[in-house]
């Protein structure tokens, strides 16, 4: 009964150090929500969109414009550019609109972005690895 009494004690701490464990991670190392995610995706569409638009000046502009959805973080790792703080974000997403095909629209394209955090939790910036 001795025993018992005594490793009760440990449990208790083991416990304890493994929800503070768990729980500073979680603040060390946050993952952008997947709203922020979905914004930054789109944004760099459209980029890509205006480049090429910039590139071939007789293109039809007037066509539907794409909605980015179903974003599925896979990974996402803490580094520095620039000696700037920024999470790498890597894993899928979905096109709809802009006259896909419903096979295109079922497609899971790959992403890998890099963000900033802004001044609140749900405040993150795309960081552009490319200026100008």
């Amino acid at each position: 009964m001795e025993t018992l009494v005594s490793i009760q004690p440990i449990k208790c701490l083991v416990i304890i150090g493994l929800c503070l464990f768990l729980w500073g991670c979680g603040l060390a190392n946050p993952k952008p929500p997947r709203a922020a995610v979905e914004v930054a995706i789109a944004e760099k569409i459209a980029q890509t969109q205006a480049l090429l638009h910039s590139q071939q000046p007789t293109s039809d502009t007037s066509a539907d414009p794409f909605r980015v959805g179903s974003v599925k973080i896979t990974h996402h790792q803490w580094t520095t550019l620039a000696d700037q703080p920024v999470v790498e974000v890597e894993g899928t997403y979905r096109l709809t609109g802009g006259r896909l095909s419903r096979a295109q629209q079922r497609q899971a394209r790959a992403f890998d972005l890099y963000l900033q955090r802004g001044a609140t939790d749900a405040d993150w910036t795309l960081v552009d690895l490319n200026p100008g």
